[in-house]
């Protein structure tokens, strides 16, 4: 039997080039928060792996569809970016205005 970071490393190990090489997120909780986790630094090294819900993969750039989607993964974070910054703003204003040292 396969412990939780073995089976996250098995199906990160997977992970091709492609959408047609998707893999899907396990479906054991842990071995999924390992997964993610792997992708994340892989991604902070330059990996380029997205997944918009069809499994993870690595785009074939070669392909106008998978640009497409790259690029879809890439403003789907940036947006995300963008909400957590406003919502760390509001919180901090908020923090300031009960003089709350920042």
């Amino acid at each position: 039997m396969m412990t939780k970071n073995q089976e996250a490393m098995e199906a990160f190990s997977r992970i091709g080039t492609g959408k047609h090489a998707a893999v899907s997120r396990p479906r054991d909780p842990r071995s999924d928060r390992v997964l993610r986790k792997m992708i994340e630094e892989a991604q902070s090294n330059g990996d380029i792996i997205i997944n918009l819900g069809d499994g993870y993969y690595r785009p074939d750039f070669s392909k106008p569809d998978e640009v497409l989607e790259y690029r879809h993964y890439i403003a789907q974070k940036e947006s995300r970016i963008t909400a957590h910054q406003k919502t760390i703003n509001g919180m901090q204003k908020t923090a300031r205005e009960q003089g709350i040292p920042q």
